[in-house]
């Protein structure tokens, strides 16, 4: 058996522009919350499962290319 995930009702990204991290507000029960970050090529760059804190998880860009991303 397995810990079943809660989908997240909705998603709010701020800073953005970011240059050391993002704070990701997540709507519902999610305790945590699994994330792809993109480039516009498509390519993948990270993904990771972030913990949930009061309804926030928090990203850290560090280290990114200045540039457009996609979060999913």
């Amino acid at each position: 058996t397995g810990v079943e995930p809660v989908e997240a009702k909705s998603l709010r990204m701020f800073p953005n522009p970011a240059t050391s991290q993002t704070h990701l507000r997540v709507g519902g029960l999610a305790q945590t919350v699994f994330v792809q970050v993109n480039d516009l090529s498509g390519k993948l760059v990270m993904s990771a499962h972030l913990p949930v804190t009061d309804g926030l998880a928090t990203l850290s860009v560090e280290g990114f290319t200045k540039g457009v991303y996609l979060i999913r």
